[in-house]
């Protein structure tokens, strides 16, 4: 073999390995989301591509197909040189495939027979002439395409999707039949370039009749989709256009690529059958998913119970503030009541993991939480087939229990701030104490002047302040700055309290954020790089 004919058959080998890649990718992606059937025939596409590239790689088979009566044995015959296909005036005259094999190729005779025993064609017979062009060249002779014997239908279609090189052969009298054109040669179109087609009986042909008639046939190829192909005229009963016939043959088999060629146009064909089984001329490209995302998170933490929590995380500090600036005389009070956050298992030293008491997410909730899920799914995955696109959502959706169960012991671990003390609280605390220290102060010691003047003892001077006995402002003092102070602290709690709730409910949602895109977004990024991976390997293809 020489250089540049080793180079060619390098090069196609390649691109036949990059193109089962691709087709291998797209089927695996779509695996369980595209029709059973288009993806069956992927895998057989697949499965054929790897038995036929390990069987006689520089051998080359050539079928015959075409109608009943259209010359089929009597051109294997001419092409033979010797009467090796049974030629009769009865139909069908092809029962059974026959091979003819010329000079060995590359590969030897063994491998030659070990492919053939791979197409199941055990009738076999070497040809009466050959030479060089046609060494690994393997002629078969097909039954009928429209034979009456439906087996014999079967068995000519499964082996014209095994051959290397499609040769077919229509006659004058039924070379525009539909069924041919729309069942056999329309869908081969993607093979055009291992396809060649004859038109036998030439000699019944008149002049202008023979152009009239190659004219049409070309237009009717040209709207199959195999405007390219070469038409041959021929005669097996004049030899007319026999030898060009065996030229055309004899140098696919010289290539040493039809074999590839014909399993890269498989794949390209499988390829189509699925851009066709997901839409993908009809796809729309999603959304951004921020915006969805967020409405997901927003479901997601009313039914974590996030507003419960932030309500908690408020009514928790106002309680602890007045503990700590309230007047001192009813702080007691407070303590009667229960901690908000203790209540529901949040805020407690040890709390990561704990499962908290947190009401349970209502029908209602739940049901947003899905539908904004849904909306999510539908946003991103507007390119996707309506199937792959309900497979998608049924996944992601089916996460939602997952992800409420596992965000509540994600809640009990979040800080909610129970340990930190603002300054101020320490600020107004301790002038309580001063200013209730200092009303005790004037109440003993207006008590002890009353003591004094009960038992007529002689009272000492009583200090007074523009008028006002220290005794009495002292007491009056205390407790009127203290229920000021007592005011402002209330005031001030209430706006630390929808302070803290603010990053109470800031620091939950984060926590959500991660778990939505862990248990949504991740997902469905995933499904979204399989469906490109999908796109992309069938583009490659197409």
């Amino acid at each position: 073999m020489s250089a540049r004919r080793r180079g060619r058959r390098a090069r196609d080998t390649g691109d036949l390995a990059t193109d089962l890649t691709h087709l291998r990718t797209a089927v695996e992606a779509a695996r369980g989301h595209l029709p059973a059937d288009v993806l069956d025939r992927a895998d057989v596409v697949l499965t054929r591509a790897g038995e036929r590239g390990s069987l006689a790689p520089g051998t080359t088979v050539a079928a015959l197909l075409g109608a009943t009566g259209s010359g089929k044995s009597s051109l294997v015959n001419a092409l033979a040189g010797a009467p090796v296909a049974r030629v009769a005036p009865t139909r069908p005259t092809t029962q059974r495939p026959h091979a003819v094999t010329f000079a060995p190729g590359p590969d030897g005779s063994a491998a030659t027979a070990e492919l053939l025993d791979w197409l199941d064609v055990p009738e076999r017979t070497p040809a009466g002439g050959h030479d060089e062009r046609t060494a690994g060249l393997v002629v078969l002779d097909l039954p009928d395409i429209d034979s009456t014997a439906a087996a014999h239908r079967e068995l000519a279609t499964q082996l014209a999707e095994r051959v290397d090189v499609l040769v077919w052969v229509l006659d004058p009298q039924k070379y525009a039949d539909a069924v041919v054109h729309r069942e056999f040669l329309a869908p081969m179109a993607r093979h055009a370039d291992v396809t060649l087609v004859v038109l036998n009986h030439a000699d019944t042909l008149s002049g202008g009749a023979r152009d009239a008639v190659v004219d049409d046939l070309r237009r009717l190829l040209a709207d199959d989709g195999l405007g390219g192909v070469p038409v041959l005229l021929t005669s097996a009963r004049t030899g007319e256009g026999v030898a060009e016939l065996a030229g055309a043959v004899a140098d696919q088999a010289a290539s040493q690529v039809a074999a590839h060629a014909r399993l890269r146009a498989d794949a390209a064909t499988v390829a189509e059958e699925l851009a066709v089984a997901a839409e993908l001329d009809a796809a729309e490209p999603g959304r951004s998913p921020a915006a969805d995302e967020r409405q997901v998170v927003a479901a997601a933490s009313g039914a974590a119970g996030v507003p419960v929590v932030t309500r908690a995380a408020a009514a928790a500090y106002r309680r602890r503030a007045g503990r700590h600036v309230g007047w001192p005389p009813v702080r007691w009070v407070s303590r009667l009541r229960p901690d908000p956050l203790r209540r529901l298992h949040l805020g407690e030293r040890g709390g990561a993991g704990r499962v908290t008491s947190l009401p349970p997410a209502g029908p209602a909730q739940v049901a947003s939480l899905t539908t904004a899920v849904r909306r999510h799914v539908e946003a991103r995955a507007g390119g996707m087939p309506d199937a792959w696109r309900a497979d998608v959502g049924a996944d992601v959706e089916g996460r939602v229990p997952g992800l409420l169960e596992q965000v509540d012991p994600e809640i009990g671990a979040v800080d909610l701030g129970q340990g930190r003390r603002p300054a101020w609280w320490r600020v107004l605390g301790l002038i309580q104490w001063v200013l209730i220290g200092a009303a005790v102060a004037g109440g003993v010691w207006l008590g002890g002047l009353a003591v004094m003047g009960y038992l007529r003892m002689p009272a000492p001077a009583t200090p007074d302040w523009r008028g006002w006995p220290v005794p009495t402002l002292l007491l009056l003092g205390g407790v009127l700055a203290g229920l000021l102070v007592w005011v402002l602290g209330s005031w001030l709690a209430r706006i630390g309290a929808r302070r803290r709730a603010g990053a109470v409910r800031r620091r939950l949602r984060s926590v959500i954020a991660e778990r939505v895109r862990a248990d949504v977004t991740e997902p469905l990024d995933a499904h979204l790089a399989r469906f490109e991976e999908f796109s992309s390997a069938v583009r490659a293809l197409r």
